[in-house]
């Protein structure tokens, strides 16, 4: 074997027959077919350790999900000691599945499976990475996976529209402007002031358990 080589072991003759046909009907090779799956792999044994260490990161600052919208208030609040407000916005529910799970870490799932597309905007991704590094008191190392992995199965998107469409919390603008912008067809949130609009143009606006009730009952049809 070379410097440097991996041995490989050897593939079950039932495995390496179920691999070549799949090569064969995506029209790839087989190291292909095996090097994605092996990303995959990979990336979901990341997505779970991050997640692990959410959740004891939340047990040890004895943080509940009831938590978490305050103290991405209070992180906006603190922000804007140093940036206008119009430049940062707020997807909560983006934290959830990394500390608590639940819910929106099943319609996460869903996006990682490729199942639905979910669209964020840069500044979205950046005050998620900023409220778990200073709520959340997650180290800089496992702060720029969780970055590296939504930014995986994620699509981003730059607005070109500004919006002015929530009086009581002009930041939920931003959140409006990323859905819009990527002609998402739900807007899924737990904030109060953008479930009160119901909707905006084409875009509805749901819970993570309304948007999977609706996703369920597509998918047994």
């Amino acid at each position: 074997m070379a410097a440097g080589e991996v041995p490989i072991p050897r593939i079950p003759e039932s495995l390496m027959a179920e691999l070549e046909r799949l090569a064969r009907d995506q029209e790839r090779s087989v190291s292909q077919v095996l090097a994605e799956a092996v990303d995959r792999y990979v990336k979901e044994e990341q997505w779970q350790r991050l997640k692990s260490y959410g959740r004891e990161r939340a047990r040890s600052l004895n943080l509940r999900e009831a938590d978490v919208t305050a103290l991405v208030e209070e992180s906006r609040r603190e922000y804007g000691k140093i940036a206008s407000a119009d430049l940062y916005g707020r997807f909560q529910h983006l934290h959830f599945p990394f500390n608590f799970g639940g819910l929106p870490d099943e319609v996460l799932d869903l996006a990682r499976s490729g199942e639905i597309r979910i669209a964020i905007s840069e500044f979205i991704l950046q005050e998620v990475m900023r409220v778990l590094r200073d709520k959340f008191q997650w180290e800089e190392a496992a702060i720029q996976s969780a970055g590296d992995l939504m930014s995986g199965f994620t699509e981003q998107v730059a607005p070109t529209r500004r919006l002015k469409a929530v009086p009581e919390d002009p930041s939920d603008d931003r959140i409006l402007e990323c859905a819009i912008s990527s002609d998402s067809e739900f807007l899924i949130t737990g904030d109060r002031h953008l479930l009160k609009l119901g909707s905006f143009e084409r875009t509805k606006i749901i819970t993570p358990a309304q948007f999977l009730a609706i996703f369920r009952g597509g998918a047994r049809k």
